[in-house]
C-alpha cells in the first residue's frame, strides 16, 4: 500500500487482524523507502526499508506512541540522516 504521508493519512491507518506496511508514495526507484508498520494493536512504527542483494532489510526509525505529527518530522529527519 502506498500513501502520501500526511498527519491525516497516518492517523487514518486503522489496525487489521495482521500487521501491515504502508509506504510513502515518493515515486523514487533504486533507493530505500520510508514506511509505517501498523500492528493489530494499533501501534504504528516508522521504518526504513532497503535491499541488500535480494533481501529486504528494515530499520526502525521512530515508534509513534503519542504524537504522530512529531514522529513524522523526526522520521523524515532520521530518513535524511540514513541517506547521508
Amino acid at each position: 500500500m502506498q500513501i502520501n504521508f500526511t498527519t491525516k493519512a497516518l492517523n487514518n491507518l486503522s489496525p487489521k487482524p495482521a500487521a501491515y506496511m504502508a509506504y510513502h508514495a515518493s515515486g523514487e526507484r533504486g533507493t530505500g523507502r520510508i514506511g509505517v508498520r501498523v500492528y493489530s494493536s494499533g501501534r504504528k512504527t516508522f521504518v526504513y526499508r532497503h535491499f541488500v542483494g535480494k533481501t529486504a532489510k528494515f530499520q526502525t526509525l521512530v515508534n509513534t506512541r503519542q504524537y504522530l505529527s512529531v514522529a513524522l518530522l523526526r522520521s523524515s529527519k532520521a530518513f535524511l540522516y540514513v541517506l547521508t
